[in-house]
């Protein structure tokens, strides 16, 4: 079978990173990079020369190249609904960054729209190619640690650009509303979200807490902050889930999963560095997963990609992964206005 064409539009982010992987994805011959697009000319020149592949400044120029089979969509949230239809209708399969659309609407109309043309979707939730987090779950399934109730997540980052483009709950907080679904099995039934920004500021939050229940009694809580200064707290990864007999802690970066199995010792207060403090803490109380190579999760993510295509089978992170995760962001959004938990209305695809 021949390798597949793929396309890059907009590198000036995250796309950079999508064309260095497709390169390293063309040497193991999986696909093809074959084009890069984007607004900014000096840009798309740069990354385009360093993989030595075209370059254009209009997407419908790469869109029209037969040899392209397949795109990532790395532009701004709010291009991907315009982007990912011209996309479509010339045929192409394509991987969406989150979000996969602004709003709902958009995003149901783009998965609906994908179907009837018989294309592949993927959307951009990286952290799902984690290591750490599959044996997170794999402990949930097994419920090595007994039955989980509760899970809570940091996810805090430096300054961004994309602030101005989407909030930190759209932007960053979505990673772990879908790990929380991904890892119980189920949507949450209602939200509960605050932000540190005043009602009366109409731009994107920069920070939230979101609170998630579910119809099996089950919460998580998701903090999610862009911090403008440096320092220790520059980027924190973590994803704690407590069950009935133990407590484990997902360190998203290096892909470790400590694991507290006593039921006696409480859970634990993890530091910034990634090490565990306990009230109590015994040593033999305490196991440590650690995958034995690691792989970066982009290449997972966009080798499955490709696999999906190859073999015309779904992707591990479907369209409709990204449409429910998108239904608990505006549900979060009522909820900041209205100051009120608010159901989460799933829609029917």
């Amino acid at each position: 079978m021949s390798r597949v064409g793929v396309g890059v539009i907009g590198v000036g982010g995250w796309g950079k990173h999508h064309a260095r992987v497709y390169r390293d994805l063309e040497r193991e011959r999986l696909c093809k990079l074959v084009a890069v697009s984007d607004i900014n000319p000096e840009m798309v020149e740069r990354v385009a020369s360093t993989w030595r592949v075209h370059a254009y400044t209009d997407v419908q120029s790469l869109l029209l190249r037969e040899d392209i089979q397949a795109v990532s969509i790395c532009t701004p949230t709010r291009t991907h609904y315009e982007v990912a239809l011209q996309a479509m209708n010339a045929g192409k399969h394509l991987l969406v960054e989150k979000p996969l659309a602004d709003t709902v609407g958009r995003a149901m109309e783009i998965t609906r729209t994908v179907r009837r043309r018989g294309l592949r979707l993927s959307v951009g939730f990286i952290e799902r190619y984690n290591q750490g987090l599959a044996k997170l779950k794999e402990m949930v399934d097994q419920k090595s640690i007994g039955e989980v109730r509760l899970a809570t997540a940091q996810r805090i980052s430096s300054w961004t650009p994309r602030a101005g483009d989407v909030g930190v709950i759209a932007d960053s907080a979505i990673h772990d509303i879908d790990a929380v679904r991904y890892l119980f099995g189920e949507n949450p039934h209602s939200v509960y979200a605050e932000t540190l920004e005043s009602l009366k500021n109409k731009g994107p939050e920069t920070g939230a807490a979101l609170d998630l229940t579910f119809e099996s009694g089950r919460i998580a809580h998701i903090v999610a902050r862009w911090l403008s200064g440096g320092g220790e707290q520059r980027k924190i990864r973590q994803l704690q889930v407590v069950g009935g007999r133990g407590t484990a802690i997902l360190f998203y970066i290096p892909q470790i999963v400590w694991t507290v199995e006593a039921p006696e010792i409480l859970s634990p207060f993890v530091s910034t560095r990634g090490r565990p403090r306990y009230s109590k803490s015994p040593r033999e109380c305490i196991s440590i997963y650690s995958p034995p190579t690691w792989k970066e999760p982009l290449k997972e993510e966009l080798s499955d990609f490709i696999e999906s295509i190859s073999k015309n089978r779904e992707s591990s992170v479907t369209a409709l992964d990204g449409v429910r995760a998108l239904e608990v962001v505006e549900a979060a959004h009522k909820s900041i206005e209205r100051g009120v938990p608010v159901c989460v209305g799933y829609s029917t695809l």
